[in-house]
């Protein structure tokens, strides 16, 4: 979208979006890298880029497993109706998943 033409409404759901990105970011980076003093991680200053590699990793399993399971929630609230509101991909995962896969495989 052309940022000029953005409501006031959309720029603070953007930057919302950007600090919950970011909050969840820092959070996993915490979760998989605990610095040895006990601080958190802030930023990534100091953080290799294989660390950083990693953390990119599970947020992306991570948006994998939330799409599947809106798919899911979307084809158990709507039934047959919701397999319009599914792509092709999220419903073989459904199916995947149903068969006694894992998420995001």
């Amino acid at each position: 979208m052309n940022k000029s033409n953005m409501s006031w409404e959309q720029a603070f759901q953007e930057c919302a979006d950007s600090i919950n990105r970011h909050e969840l970011t820092m959070k996993i980076t915490n979760e998989l890298f605990p610095l040895d003093s006990g601080e958190l991680w802030v930023n990534w200053i100091g953080l290799d880029r294989n660390c950083r590699e990693q953390v990119y990793t599970k947020l992306v399993e991570l948006d994998k497993r939330t799409r599947l399971k809106s798919a899911i929630n979307n084809l158990i609230e709507d039934g047959v109706d919701g397999v319009d509101r599914v792509s092709n991909e999220e419903l073989q995962q459904v199916i995947h998943y149903l068969n006694g896969g894992d998420f995001g495989e």
